[in-house]
């Protein structure tokens, strides 16, 4: 039996000035794949650039070619603690195996800030 499995690991976030200049941060990520979501532990702490050590695991089951990130704010500044979202497009994973891209992170129709993705597609036999 083979199971896909789709690894997810944030290396960096850079946040635009009027994000950095409002809150301490305490980010974390939550990746979002079909059904499935899974979220990283708070980000090691730099004003500029937070990033974080965690590498998310999802499985891929119904043959999804899109994911989510989302990232949040632990203390919460909004009524959703959201930070910005972002859309990936798995295509180029499951061609390459493995990626290393920037995505726009938006909140509403503003840009918040970017996150460098590593991405990864594994096939799995048990």
């Amino acid at each position: 039996m083979m199971t896909e499995l789709v690894l997810f690991q944030p290396i960096d976030i850079k946040f635009n000035e009027n994000v950095n200049d409002r809150w301490h941060l305490n980010p974390y990520c939550k990746v979002k794949l079909g059904r499935h979501h899974a979220k990283a532990s708070v980000a090691h702490l730099g004003k500029d650039h937070p990033f974080c050590a965690d590498i998310i695991y999802l499985k891929r089951k119904h043959k999804e070619e899109f994911a989510s990130i989302q990232v949040k704010e632990k203390h919460g500044l909004n009524i959703h603690n959201k930070l910005g979202k972002a859309r990936i497009d798995l295509r180029e994973v499951f061609e390459k195996g493995k990626i290393s891209q920037w995505y726009d992170l938006m909140l509403g129709d503003k840009i918040t800030g970017t996150i460098l993705l590593d991405i990864v597609y594994h096939l799995q036999y048990i």
